[in-house]
Order: C-alpha cells, then sequence, then structure tokens
C-alpha cells in the first residue's frame, strides 16, 4: 500500500451514525436560533445575507455570548467595557 493511496482513502471523512445524528441535530438547532436572531431588526438583515453555514454558525455565537452578558454583573460590564450599563443593557435585550 503506497502513502498516495492512504492519502486518497483518508480524504473521504467516515463518519458513524451517530456523528450524522448530531450533525443534524446541531443543523436544527441553529437553524431555530437563526430564525431567532433574524427577528432581531439590527442584526436579521446581515444574517439573511449570509451563506447558510455562516450564519447558523454566527446564530450560536450570538446565542452563546447573549447567555454569557445576560449573567454578567453592572460591575462587571462597566470595568470590562467601559460603557455604561444602559447601553449594556440595550445590547442584551436584542436577545
Amino acid at each position: 500500500m503506497s502513502i498516495k493511496s492512504v492519502m486518497q482513502e483518508s480524504k473521504t471523512p467516515r463518519y458513524t451514525e451517530n456523528d450524522i445524528e448530531r450533525l443534524n441535530e446541531r443543523t436544527v438547532r441553529a437553524d431555530r436560533l437563526s430564525e431567532k436572531w433574524m427577528a432581531a431588526p439590527e442584526i436579521g438583515s446581515g444574517l439573511k445575507a449570509m451563506s447558510d453555514t455562516k450564519r447558523r454558525n454566527l446564530s450560536i455565537m450570538l446565542e452563546q455570548q447573549a447567555k454569557v452578558m445576560s449573567k454578567m454583573t453592572e460591575a462587571q460590564y462597566s470595568s470590562a467595557f467601559a460603557a455604561t450599563p444602559e447601553n449594556m443593557i440595550r445590547l442584551v435585550r436584542l436577545n
């Protein structure tokens, strides 16, 4: 068996049934989140212009960021972002 033939074989990913199921679940979850974030007036137009993969990934990241920011105290985000609490609350309300 030559190196070239081994490299040719390794190009095709081998997914198990479990891997495929997890990918499908992630896609469905990401689609739900992208619908949620597309409803936000400031963000929605930008998301609609993106490809499906980018939109799904960005929606997941926005959701995670919103969760983190909603758990922050007023002192944490005023010192970390040098912003007034009112501005930060507006960002969290997008969620």
